[in-house]
């Protein structure tokens, strides 16, 4: 995701929330009209015909700009059928990557995994609690097991 693109997206939709914050975007011709030029330019960038600009009113209250933009940057999680061992790989990456530190990163892994394994709450299984009480990345071979047992075929 090049830089530049990440920065247009956070300002269309810095502007759009403003806009709806300040203005009454139900009833209002201009304001709608301004609305829509918007979410066709946002709809170009980030690849998603269906996206409704009003998703975005109101992100501070959920989250920052930056992982808004970021996530409405990322594709969608498909599934892909990976076997046990790429499976097994993959979340030694991710735990490299430190995707899972970052909220937008962590939000598209768990919607990967849950779509991947069929398993309702597998983020689960990535994380323990450590002898002092600190929230670690658990064993690799106890997570693949957890999902062996649990797993959609």
């Amino acid at each position: 995701m090049a830089e530049e693109k990440l920065s247009e997206v956070m300002e269309i939709i810095e502007k759009a929330a403003s806009i709806m914050e300040e203005n009454d975007f139900n009833t209002n011709k201009k304001v709608r009209k301004e609305l829509s030029e918007l979410q066709k330019r946002l709809r170009t960038l980030i690849g998603k015909k269906q996206f409704d600009i009003k998703q975005v009113y109101a992100y501070w209250s959920y989250s920052d700009l930056e992982t808004v933009a970021t996530k409405l940057l990322m594709k969608e999680p498909q599934k892909c059928g990976l076997s046990d061992e790429a499976l097994e790989n993959l979340i030694l990456s991710i735990f490299a990557s430190g995707d899972l530190e970052k909220e937008a990163s962590y939000d598209y892994w768990y919607d990967f995994l849950e779509l991947e394994t069929g398993i309702e709450g597998v983020m689960d299984y990535l994380f323990c609690t450590d002898d002092k009480g600190n929230i670690v990345y658990e064993s690799i071979d106890t997570i693949m097991e957890q999902i062996r047992q649990n797993r959609e075929v």
